[in-house]
C-alpha cells in the first residue's frame, strides 16, 4: 500500500516544486498522478519513494490536500499550503522616474525556475494610477524575497502621482503596494 510519509517543502508558492516522500508510489508514473487541492499537479519526476510535482494555479491561498493516485488507489495528505505573493516595502522610498531601478520587497514571489518550462505558471507586474495601466517588461531579477525592474511610466503619463505596483504569481494571486509616489 502506498503511502505519503511528508511533503517538503510544507508551504510554497504556485509555479513551486514540491517533494513527495514516501513510499510504494512505483519507478514510473504510468497512468498514475497528483493532484493538489483538486488541480491537476504537472509531475516533474517520479521514483518508488519520491515524486516531485509544480504547484498549480490557484485563486486563493491557503491549506490544500495533496492526493496521489496510484493504480486507481488514492492517498492523500494535508499538510501543504499555497503561499500568495507578499509585498511589505520598496526602494527607493522617495519619488521614482521614468527608467530609475525600482525594486518591490516581500515573500512569496517565487523564483525564475517556477516560472519556465513545462507546467510552468505565469509572473507579472503591473503598475496603476491615474487611470494608467502598465505592465512591466524589463525585469532586472526576480527572487523570492526581491524583485528589480526599470519604472516604465513616464511622469508626463501620469496627471495623479500617485500609483500602484501589483505582484501576480500565476493567474490570480496577488499583493499591491500603493501610494508610490512617481516624478
Amino acid at each position: 500500500m502506498p503511502t505519503i510519509n511528508y511533503i517538503e517543502p510544507t508551504i510554497d508558492n504556485v509555479g513551486a516544486t514540491i517533494s513527495i516522500s514516501g513510499q510504494g508510489f512505483g519507478n514510473t508514473q504510468g497512468s498514475s498522478y497528483v493532484r493538489i487541492g483538486g488541480s491537476h499537479a504537472p509531475v516533474v519526476s517520479w521514483f518508488d519513494n519520491q515524486v516531485r510535482v509544480r504547484v498549480p494555479d490557484f485563486s486563493f491561498a491557503g491549506q490544500k490536500t495533496v492526493e496521489l493516485t496510484i493504480n486507481n488507489r488514492t492517498i492523500s495528505n494535508s499538510s501543504f499550503s499555497v503561499a500568495g505573493p507578499q509585498a511589505s516595502s520598496y526602494y527607493p522610498a522617495g519619488t521614482i522616474s521614468e527608467d530609475d531601478t525600482f525594486t518591490i520587497y516581500g515573500s512569496n514571489f517565487g523564483i525564475a525556475a517556477d516560472f519556465e518550462g513545462s507546467g510552468a505558471v505565469t509572473r507579472s507586474i503591473e503598475i496603476s494610477g491615474s487611470g494608467v495601466y502598465q505592465s512591466v517588461t524589463s525585469v532586472l531579477s526576480w527572487s523570492d524575497t526581491s524583485i528589480s525592474f526599470k519604472w516604465p511610466v513616464p511622469n508626463t503619463m501620469l496627471s495623479n502621482k500617485t500609483v500602484s505596483v501589483t505582484v501576480k504569481t500565476g493567474n490570480y494571486l496577488s499583493s499591491t503596494i500603493s501610494n508610490i509616489t512617481a516624478d
